[in-house]
């Protein structure tokens, strides 16, 4: 689905299968990609959800349920108003039809941190290490990064035989970078900076449910 961020450039893909043979027919694709060194399979399986007897499937949707869905598929936060002008249809439509998809199993709200949308160029990730800074240290460095850096970042603790901060920034050059290894620094004493990578493009997977949503568009 698309790309993650950890110590090392990370992938994730959601892949939906029925069978072993299948699973490994995603592997195997996944792998034979020259920028991926290495996929494992790790199942997911849902939450069970309470199903009403009368819960319908998509075969129950209308035209207007697929262009909600197609509104909704690269920006889930849009208001009632934003989807009705871009389905041509009124808010309390929208909102039964939400309802009715809602109610039925087919759509549920998620939160998602999607970093590629915050119109910045850069992502950049530091590792730092501290041979003095223990896991009880971690909420008052919490503290210092919020009052020095107000912008996007992600803050990661990992602690063993020493402390291991994992920093994500957001940029938009890489000047900043040098900018907040200075800064860093300043803010965490003793602690070195270990690794740094910049991730200068973000890349998305193609999502299965995209085309199955302009296929039904494309039937009625």
């Amino acid at each position: 689905m698309a790309l993650g961020i950890g110590y090392e450039m990370e992938g994730f893909a959601i892949v939906v299968y029925r069978t072993n043979t299948e699973l490994t027919q995603a592997i195997d694709f996944i792998n034979s990609s020259q920028l991926v060194n290495g996929a494992r399979a790790i199942p997911l399986v849902a939450l069970p959800a309470p199903v009403e007897s009368s819960s319908k499937g998509i075969d129950a949707l209308k035209r207007i349920d697929w262009n909600i869905l197609k509104s909704l598929s690269w920006n889930g936060r849009k208001s009632l108003g934003d989807i009705a002008a871009d389905v041509g249809a009124s808010v309390p439509t929208v909102r039964k039809r939400l309802e009715f998809m809602r109610k039925h199993g087919i759509i549920h709200e998620t939160i998602q941190v999607n970093p590629a949308a915050s119109n910045r160029g850069f992502v950049v990730m530091l590792k730092l290490k501290s041979s003095i800074i223990v896991q009880k240290d971690f909420y008052q460095i919490d503290l210092l990064f919020r009052q020095n850096f107000p912008e996007e970042y992600w803050v990661i603790y990992r602690a063993a035989n020493e402390a291991e901060i994992m920093v994500v920034f957001v940029v938009e050059s890489p000047k900043r970078v040098a900018d907040i290894r200075h800064e860093i620094l300043n803010v965490v004493e003793e602690c070195q900076i270990e690794e740094q990578v910049i991730v200068p493009e973000w890349f998305f997977f193609p999502d299965f449910r995209d085309d199955m949503i302009d296929a039904h568009l494309k039937q009625k």
